[in-house]
């Protein structure tokens, strides 16, 4: 078989060319071998999981995925200026260019929709938001140094009618922000009356644990309600917990209360059997196990002699 010169340069085109003229499929399949290492979670994706059993076992919420991006009109519906936000140069969907700095608006989005087809339902995503520094960009910096990236919680909680106070969501949304604080061993959560537009003047506050901003809570104005064709009478209500903040205040209090074993610290139990001749001692055998750097302990519990051992 004749073959260029260039061809044949390194060592692996020798084993080339002798496994092509032995046939490929003379070889023997051998499936490779690679060691594998436990990787424990990380802290927002431990309490993301978390969070997610909280909301669909416990509280019966359906968890949504949420467009990052957003249009000038919503901006426009919930009183935003454009400079407020961060703007793609190219973005995917030219309509949508702005990068999101809330989850309100998609959870918004979803709620009119489905608020045609049902009376009452809890939706939640998790996902990232993006709020514009104060800092100056410079065109040498990387997105990461300037740009605030911060993990959100999002619930919106809908109730076609409300005809008496105990149907309104914004008390089952108190509710859920407890439950979560409980779960999550946060004792202390306060709410304070806050003041933004495009929630009800009465019925909005922020979530503080300790002396930190943790969240928010708001029945959405009748104007917003309105412009997404929600009725009037139907209660709205917006839940958000920032996480990274969260994370943040549960590593000064308890530094380890969301980190998980690796492998090598788990402790691990295991009987072993050893078949020797009659005529010789158990003490090399223990010995042996014992230098072993990674066995703390050996104890014999038992020992059988006879025919049948293979």
């Amino acid at each position: 078989l004749r073959r260029s010169p260039d061809d044949m340069n390194i060592t692996e085109d020798l084993y080339e060319e002798v496994a092509r003229i032995y046939g490929y499929d003379q070889i023997e399949h051998i499936p490779l071998l690679s060691d594998t290492t436990y990787m424990s979670y990380t802290d927002y994706v431990a309490l993301q999981r978390h969070l997610e059993d909280i909301l669909v076992r416990t509280i019966g919420c359906n968890q949504m995925e949420t467009y990052p991006r957003i249009s000038e009109k919503i901006l426009q519906e919930f009183w935003k200026q454009p400079e407020q936000m961060y703007m793609l140069q190219n973005p995917v969907n030219p309509e949508s260019p702005y990068m999101r700095d809330d989850l309100i608006y998609g959870l918004l989005a979803y709620t009119a929709r489905n608020s045609k087809f049902f009376d009452t339902f809890k939706i939640f995503d998790i996902g990232k938001i993006r709020t514009k520094a104060q800092k100056t960009w410079k065109i040498s910096e990387f997105a990461s140094s300037f740009v605030n990236e911060q993990t959100q919680l999002g619930i919106m909680l809908y109730e076609k009618n409300i005809t008496q106070r105990d149907q309104d969501p914004l008390l089952e949304a108190k509710y859920i922000a407890k439950t979560i604080a409980k779960e999550l061993k946060l004792w202390t959560l306060s709410f304070e009356k806050t003041a933004i537009a495009h929630f009800h003047p009465k019925k909005q506050a922020i979530i503080k644990l300790w002396d930190s901003v943790i969240g928010f809570i708001g029945s959405l104005h009748p104007v917003i309600l309105q412009s997404q064709k929600i009725r009037e009478t139907s209660g709205v209500v917006y839940l958000s917990l920032n996480l990274t903040t969260i994370v943040d205040l549960i590593k000064q209090s308890h530094e380890h209360i969301y980190t998980y074993e690796t492998l090598q610290d788990q402790i691990i139990r295991r009987d072993i059997c050893f078949v020797v001749d009659a005529n010789k001692s158990f003490d090399g055998v223990i010995s042996a196990v014992k230098n072993v750097s990674e066995v703390k302990e050996v104890e014999v519990f038992d020992i059988y002699a006879g025919k049948n051992l293979w």
